[in-house]
């Protein structure tokens, strides 16, 4: 029940994150597309194309966020401090999508140090 230019934009992404790819036979006129039969491969152009970008826009925006923030007078520290533990968020995040690209490998340990450094900074001040 697509339309056929939903169709063909779906194929269009597909096809652009490597899950896809058109081939012709030499004696056929039409277009077919044959599946990327590699799942590690495929898992790694999507996230490439799609996952990367979204997460290089976030740091983007939160580099924006903070310098936006600094301009305010009466901003509060903690403000401040949680944009910075979000931008340091998202760079491990890229870290460790682009490690898996690289290598197929995925580590997320830096990622999870943002979260036990926020565990063990609340349990400091609580004191």
């Amino acid at each position: 029940d697509l339309s056929k230019g939903g169709v063909s934009m779906l194929l269009r992404d597909l096809e652009r994150w490597g899950v896809i790819q058109r081939v012709r036979l030499p004696q056929d006129t039409v277009w077919r597309y044959g599946a990327e039969n590699d799942l590690v491969r495929m898992v790694t152009h999507v996230i490439e194309e799609r996952e990367a970008g979204f997460v290089a826009r976030i740091r983007a925006d939160l580099a924006e966020a903070r310098r936006l923030a600094e301009t305010q007078d009466g901003l509060s520290p903690e403000r401040l401090q949680r944009l910075e533990k979000m931008a340091t968020l998202a760079e491990h995040v890229e870290r460790a999508l682009r490690l898996f690209i690289k290598t197929s490998r995925l580590d997320v340990s830096g990622v999870l140090s943002v979260f036990r450094d926020e565990a063990t900074g609340s349990r400091r001040g609580s004191k």
